[in-house]
């Protein structure tokens, strides 16, 4: 027997990062609660350097250590009843988490839990991704992400997921007005009276987007959702969807509206 008991051992064990690699052998359960982010990971001094996939370095920091593409789900552990950050490098698991998400019959990876089977260690370990029926996600489920909200983007900038850009979702966007589009026709640069807080020019306008929401605690794990949703409606392509979104006299509004919508989706889960 040793030293420390159990209870103690599972206390300092405890950690918010779920890795593949540690994992037991035999079948994990869990349920996908929020879409993945997903890109390039690269090491440096044991520390990861997350990039978005058409952001890849053309070098890695380690020769030895190659570039790896990776998949960072928010998810929820049956066996231990919490929610834990989950990333996969695996490319047999990337390839099944994009088959199942391209396929008709399954789709949306939040729709339904998926089985992970590890069998064997070291060079010769297999993974297998399997999908479970499609259900509602519970009501436990749902309790447990309201009370820990994740921001997968934070993976992106070395951020905490649970810390970053993500205060009470009820403090700054509450307003009765769900037009967001009702100044649309305004031709205003869209780059103008920023304050100095406010995004830099060189990002794209979608990541400009993204960090408007950001800063007022939306989570953006929908938006390209929403945005491909408003420019089929629209006739519009996506990147006129999002010129439309930065409008200073449209952005208001629309981020009332599409917090609305989130919040509308989660509880029709």
């Amino acid at each position: 027997m040793g030293f420390f008991s159990k209870e103690f051992k599972e206390a300092i064990s405890n950690t918010r990062y779920w890795k593949v690699k540690d994992m037991a052998q035999g079948e994990h359960r869990f349920r996908i609660v929020q879409a993945p982010v997903y890109g390039w990971i690269d090491w440096k001094d044991q520390k990861p350097y997350r990039y978005r996939a058409d952001k890849k370095p053309k070098e890695a920091f380690d020769e030895e250590n190659p570039i790896r593409a990776f998949v960072s789900c928010y998810v929820w552990d049956y066996a231990r009843k919490g929610l834990f950050v989950l990333e996969f490098t695996q490319k047999s698991i990337i390839m099944a988490l994009e088959s199942l998400s391209d396929s008709e019959d399954w789709g949306d990876l939040t729709g339904y839990d998926l089985k992970l089977c590890k069998e064997g260690a070291g060079q010769k370990v297999k993974y297998t991704l399997n999908p479970a029926p499609h259900k509602a996600m519970s009501d436990e489920i749902k309790a447990a992400m309201k009370a820990a909200p994740a921001n997968l983007e934070a993976l992106f900038s070395g951020g905490d997921p649970w810390n970053w850009g993500l205060q009470d979702s009820q403090g700054s966007v509450i307003d009765d007005s769900d037009d967001w589009n009702v100044a649309s026709d305004k031709k205003t640069d869209s780059r103008a009276n920023k304050g100095p807080s406010e995004p830099s020019e060189v990002m794209s306008p979608l990541e400009e987007l993204m960090e408007h929401l950001i800063l007022d605690s939306i989570p953006v794990d929908r938006l390209q959702d929403w945005l491909k949703a408003r420019a089929k409606t629209k006739g519009q392509t996506i990147e006129a969807t999002i010129q439309a979104c930065l409008i200073p006299d449209v952005l208001p509004n629309f981020k009332k509206a599409f917090f609305k919508w989130t919040q509308e989706q989660v509880a029709a889960v």
